[in-house]
C-alpha cells in the first residue's frame, strides 16, 4: 500500500500522489496512481511487526503474548467515527478491541483483496 495525499480532478478521477520530484531548474513533478475511492484508507499512524504501516481495512493478527507467537487473535482494522478512533474486530472478544501502539501486530491481508481471511 502506498501513503499519499488525495488528488480528485474535475472530471472525478481519483489519485493518490505519492512523492514530489522537483529540483531548482525543473519543473515540480507529482508522482500519482488512480485509486478506486472505495479501497481508499486512513493509516493509523504506527507500523506492524515487519515496518509496514498499518490502514483501516487491514486485517491483522494481534499477538497477545510474544513468548508464544502461536496465540493470537485475528481481526479488521476500523475507523470509528463516535469515538474518533482505531479499533480491530475480534474473534475472542464480543466486542471490538480499542487497537493501541504498544500491541503486536501483524498485517497479513486486507478486507478488498483477502476476505477469507476473515472467515471463521
Amino acid at each position: 500500500m502506498e501513503c499519499g495525499c488525495l488528488i480528485v480532478s474535475n472530471d472525478q478521477d481519483y489519485r493518490i500522489a505519492t512523492s514530489l520530484l522537483e529540483s531548482a531548474d525543473e519543473p515540480l513533478y507529482v508522482v500519482a496512481y488512480s485509486v478506486d475511492l472505495d479501497t481508499v484508507c486512513a493509516c493509523v499512524g504506527f507500523d506492524d511487526k515487519n515496518g509496514n504501516l498499518i490502514f483501516e481495512g487491514d486485517i491483522v493478527r494481534h499477538y497477545n503474548n510474544p513468548s508464544y507467537p502461536e496465540l493470537y487473535d485475528v481481526g479488521l482494522i476500523l475507523y470509528q467515527e463516535d469515538n474518533a478512533g482505531f479499533e480491530r474486530t475480534s474473534r475472542m472478544h464480543d466486542d471490538n478491541v480499542g487497537i493501541k501502539v504498544n500491541c503486536i501486530y501483524e498485517v497479513i491481508g486486507n478486507k478488498f483483496d483477502n476476505p477469507e481471511l476473515l472467515e471463521v
